[in-house]
């Protein structure tokens, strides 16, 4: 063997360990991460609409084999339509999570707040736990004193959205039609939130989302 080949043989072997390790990861930039949730986004835009024609002709096809009595191709059309579901759940789902709740608009917020429930703490989250607040649908509201699991008689709540991340919140007494308001900051995460000075009571409470 040539002194020449020997030389590269040996500074191959040298090299060997180096070129074996794997590559380091790179973190992506958060400019490639927003342009890919774009083009996620543009791609659901444009496919919702063939995915809920297609739905629809299943769903058809599925009816004229079950009317003729041909269970078996309705049956293989049922699987052809529930994998479609699960494909579009699948693709909508990450544009779903992507948002936190503090930005969402007035609109968002309301429909993310519907049938939440929240510990409601007479000050900081260190004050142990007063009530147990339930944001339903269309700005009604429960209030659960502590340890109970029927909704309180003597308050009444509701609640409504009015700005990015502000939740306004009533309390209407019953016993004398007496009322209190507070206006509450969400955090970014939406699961916490914090009365402001722009609500008709000042004193300090929180809310701390209850986990499910």
């Amino acid at each position: 063997m040539k002194p020449s080949s020997v030389s590269f043989l040996f500074f191959a072997f040298l090299l060997s360990p180096l070129l074996a390790k794997e590559p380091q990861a790179v973190s992506e930039p958060s400019a490639l991460i927003h342009l890919r949730q774009r083009w996620k986004g543009a791609q659901a835009r444009v496919l919702k609409p063939v995915n809920q024609k297609y739905e629809r002709a299943l769903t058809k096809m599925k009816l004229r084999y079950t009317k003729a009595g041909n269970l078996q191709a309705a049956l293989v059309v049922q699987k052809e339509l529930e994998q479609l579901k699960s494909k579009t759940t699948l693709a909508a789902a990450p544009a779903k999570a992507s948002v936190s709740p503090g930005h969402l608009d007035k609109k968002a917020l309301e429909k993310w707040l519907a049938g939440k429930k929240w510990e409601w703490h007479c000050g900081d989250l260190d004050v142990p736990v007063h009530a147990i607040l339930w944001t339903k649908p269309s700005g009604e509201g429960a209030y659960f004193e502590k340890g109970k699991s029927e909704p309180s008689t003597k308050i009444s709540l509701s609640w409504k959205v009015i700005g990015t991340g502000k939740i306004h919140l009533f309390f209407l007494f019953m016993k004398d039609g007496s009322f209190r308001d507070w206006v509450f900051k969400m955090a970014k995460d939406g699961k916490t939130a914090v009365s402001t000075k722009e609500g008709g009571t000042k004193d300090l409470k929180t809310l701390k989302l209850v986990e499910e």
